[in-house]
């Protein structure tokens, strides 16, 4: 058995730069980590035709191939997918919410909707998570800036979470910050 966790990261909606820079720190954090706790990152491929049963499909899929996966982080966007896991990992999972969209669908808006066709479905799928799971018995956190730009703090904080505020301003700068301080522990 591991002494460590491997770690799944979801990321959001962010374009083609963004999401390589994301990539790009993450693979720096993993030369630094053990080969039984590094950082796996799921391709979300959110800006693409793909629809919300076939990511989360796929989603399951690389689940199945990586079982020790033990703490999960969901990214803006990637927060309402690692609340769909909900049911299907352990009870001792650790979830881990970044400037996460996981509540209110329809506040996503018609050019999110467009490049994101499969978002208003995961967030919908989120939201029943948390009205038909007991949210309070599991090992969760909300990290949110104390003001964000893109989302609501109704969108990003669930009852019964605990909630860490994050000292920045900016949906975009919130998530780098988070990242510096939570993804580096093991």
């Amino acid at each position: 058995m591991t002494k460590h966790q491997e770690t799944l990261v979801l990321m959001g909606l962010g374009g083609d730069k963004v999401v390589a820079r994301q990539n790009k720190f993450i693979n720096f954090l993993n030369k630094n980590r053990p080969n039984d706790a590094q950082i796996l990152v799921f391709p979300t491929n959110w800006q693409t035709p793909e629809t919300y049963t076939e990511k989360r499909d796929r989603l399951s899929a690389y689940i199945k191939l990586h079982p020790d996966i033990k703490i999960i982080y969901g990214i803006s966007a990637g927060a309402s997918l690692a609340m769909s896991l909900v049911p299907e990992m352990p009870h001792d999972t650790q979830y881990n919410f970044i400037s996460g969209k996981l509540r209110r669908p329809e506040t996503i808006g018609t050019e999110r909707n467009t490049r994101a066709p499969a978002l208003y479905e995961s967030v919908v799928a989120s939201e029943y998570v948390i009205a038909n799971d007991d949210i309070s018995s599991y090992n969760m956190r909300c990290y949110v800036g104390f003001l964000d730009g893109v989302l609501d703090i109704q969108d990003m904080v669930v009852p019964g979470v605990p909630v860490s505020r994050i000292p920045m301003i900016n949906h975009s700068a919130t998530i780098a910050l988070a990242y510096m301080t939570t993804l580096r522990t093991l």
